[in-house]
């Protein structure tokens, strides 16, 4: 397993900041694949969202994190422990 650790900076159109960073127990063979870890990341951000219209996109470059392309927010990977 490797923890990917994600601090949002907003979820939801209304500015929401979640209080604490997510951390995520993503499989080691996964952890390279941004569509997976989007995978892992959509449930946290259902909870904090109204409707479940909306895509999570993860560019591990960037190391960025968007919720339907920024429009409902979105945050960093801050470290891969």
């Amino acid at each position: 397993m490797t923890d990917l650790i994600i601090k949002f900076d907003r979820i939801g159109r209304s500015g929401t900041t979640p209080e604490a960073a997510l951390t995520l127990h993503v499989p080691e063979a996964f952890a390279d694949d941004p569509q997976r870890i989007a995978e892992f990341v959509f449930p946290h951000v259902r909870r904090h969202l109204v409707s479940s219209e909306f895509m999570v996109t993860v560019d591990l470059e960037k190391r960025a994190v968007l919720i339907d392309g920024g429009r409902f927010g979105g945050g960093r990977i801050l470290e891969a422990v």
